[in-house]
């Protein structure tokens, strides 16, 4: 895998590079082939002009056609050019490669100024005084689609050949730095691919270090913070195993006692060893309960109605008000700004059940629950918040209070304390209202549960 990511980088760097002087060669023959050329023709057209603007002259000085004619074809013959003028009826007065007198007829090139037959040709008229007096028609001896001279040529072949060169050498050191690339991104890659091989064979202690800030460090990065979740929800998945076989075992182990005490006469069959199985009965009847909604919780919501947050608040005030009675506490309400979330209304208030019943257990008597309403209009999320004047949690203790059967005091019987599962459910019922919840706790002066959810607007008290 790592060779071929390599191979596929150094192609993909040597073929742009390889593209790239292809692209030049042919940009550059391209620029010498017409624009090039366009400029060539472009200085011989100016070049004709002049020799038409010299006719002009010399024909204002003599004032007759067949004196113009030796100087003008000496010209024409310097200028490697032949010039007809022909007046404006049409009748060819000059010719410079046809006049054979003066010095032209005598001049050994003479014969060698006969333009080819598709020459570049400049057309223009010749005015005396402000008049047409002749029409003057001048050929250079050039080609038209041959402006390139041969030492053009021979330029062009050699820029050509130059740009093979360095398209070699460009190809050649692209070459070498793909290799370095490759190397530098895929030995990398390499031990991720071996830490996450290592993960799949249960290895969950896998890290690696890589160095820098570009993505694949980022990418190492994220896999060692994945690696550590998983870590950490492997060591929670084994203390779950453990906790729920406790839990289980504890009233069963008190089941059996009884029933082989009974079975073997060393405990009275009576009413208070009835009572007593019956109590370890109901406890693992609650905690199956309790698992059943844990589930409940963690699954998705599909049934969806408006919810009135503070009429189910009441309900549960309503529910918990007995129990904190009889444990002497005071409990109020505080706060009725109405919010409404969309969400399921059973799952709700058994989530803010078992937060409020948390917070009667560890209250002792004369202490007080409070239940705050809120709302947070920048945020459009109303808080619900539950203090107690409890024990409170160790500061150390709080990220745990959500796990179950995480229990904040150890030697709190588990009559007093519950299953250890309410406040898991609560949590995850709100997370999948998409609101969260929060911890404050002091030791010795109570705790804190803000939940936090998203008002929906436009929502209708159900």
């Amino acid at each position: 895998m790592r060779s071929r990511l390599g191979v596929k980088l150094t192609a993909v760097i040597v073929s742009a590079a390889v593209m790239t002087i292809v692209v030049v060669s042919l940009w550059v023959n391209f620029a010498l082939d017409y624009q090039f050329a366009a400029y060539l023709t472009q200085q011989e057209d100016q070049q004709n002009q002049q020799v038409l603007r010299a006719a002009e002259a010399l024909f204002v000085e003599y004032g007759d056609w067949e004196a113009v004619g030796p100087e003008l074809a000496h010209i024409a013959m310097l200028t490697g050019r032949t010039v007809v003028i022909t007046d404006p009826m049409g009748r060819v007065v000059l010719d410079t490669n046809r006049h054979m007198g003066g010095r032209m007829a005598r001049h050994p090139r003479a014969q060698q100024l006969e333009a080819p037959v598709d020459a570049h040709v400049t057309h223009d008229v010749i005015r005396v005084d402000g008049r047409v007096a002749a029409h003057g028609r001048v050929s250079s001896l050039i080609r038209r689609q041959g402006v390139l001279s041969a030492e053009d040529l021979v330029f062009r072949d050699t820029i050509n050949r130059s740009m093979v060169l360095a398209g070699v050498a460009a190809a050649f050191a692209a070459l070498l730095v793909a290799l370095l690339l490759s190397r530098q991104l895929v030995r990398p890659l390499g031990v991720l691919i071996e830490a996450v091989r290592g993960m799949g064979r249960g290895e969950l202690e896998q890290r690696v270090e890589l160095r820098g800030r570009d993505e694949i460090a980022y990418l190492g990065h994220a896999f060692n913070e994945m690696a550590g979740n998983v870590s950490k929800l492997e060591a929670l998945r084994r203390k779950l195993n453990a906790d729920l076989a406790h839990e289980i075992r504890t009233p069963l182990t008190t089941i059996r006692g009884y029933l082989e005490g009974i079975e073997d006469g060393v405990i009275e069959s009576g009413p208070e060893s009835w009572s007593i199985l019956s109590q370890e009965v109901q406890r693992l009847m609650r905690l199956v309960d309790d698992l059943q909604e844990l589930s409940k919780a963690e699954a998705p919501l599909w049934r969806l109605e408006f919810v009135d947050v503070c009429a189910i608040l009441d309900e549960v005030a309503e529910l918990t008000g007995p129990l904190a009675a009889q444990k002497g506490i005071q409990m109020n309400v505080a706060g009725r700004p109405s919010f409404v979330v969309k969400g399921s209304k059973d799952t709700l208030q058994r989530a803010f059940y078992n937060i409020v019943f948390n917070a009667i257990q560890y209250t002792p008597s004369g202490g007080c629950v409070r239940i705050e309403i809120q709302q947070d209009p920048e945020s459009s999320t109303g808080i619900v918040s539950v203090s107690d004047t409890g024990v409170g949690i160790d500061e150390a203790d709080i990220p745990y209070v959500f796990e179950r059967f995480f229990r904040a005091d150890p030697s709190r019987s588990r009559a007093e304390g519950g299953t250890g599962i309410g406040l898991a459910i609560a949590r995850d019922i709100i997370t999948a209202h998409r609101g969260s919840v929060d911890v404050y706790s002091t030791i010795g002066e109570g705790t804190t549960f803000a939940v936090r959810l998203p008002i929906e607007m436009g929502g209708s008290r159900s």
